[in-house]
């Protein structure tokens, strides 16, 4: 749930198309879950007083690195630091694994994301383009 209603009116649903739609997430997440790349010690939800509010998954495809999957809060409570306490608590999750390399992927046009990501230290390795889906 909150996946979905962190992604599915933003730009992401449009090049993901599976955001948007509220089973797919579930579905997505599952698929996410059960992999045997998955890390359920580095992936988090956020629950804040009246709901839960953000939630970050996390894998390792490639030994000794981790990647940062879908960081995503509900609109209602973003700009209060949640998506940064959701990546550093997966990054100190990649640092008790041993992992010395953390990748993620965004969205160029998420600007607070991407400078959030900027700001963790991360760096731009490699930009690719995909058009939204009609």
């Amino acid at each position: 749930e909150v996946h979905y209603r962190a992604f599915s009116q933003e730009l992401d649903a449009q090049l993901f198309p599976s955001f948007a739609d509220y089973c797919c997430c579930q579905l997505l997440l599952q698929n996410i879950s059960t992999s045997p790349y998955f890390l359920p010690q580095a992936t988090w939800l956020i629950a804040c007083a009246t709901e839960c509010c953000g939630t970050v998954q996390c894998s390792s495809f490639v030994a000794g690195q981790g990647t940062i999957q879908n960081v995503g809060v509900v609109p209602a409570h973003r700009g209060k630091g949640l998506g940064k306490a959701l990546v550093l608590q997966a990054l100190h999750a990649f640092r008790q694994l041993g992992f010395h390399r953390a990748v993620l992927e965004v969205t160029a046009e998420n600007t607070p994301a991407y400078q959030l990501y900027q700001s963790l230290g991360f760096r731009t390795v490699q930009t690719l383009y995909r058009a939204p889906s009609p």
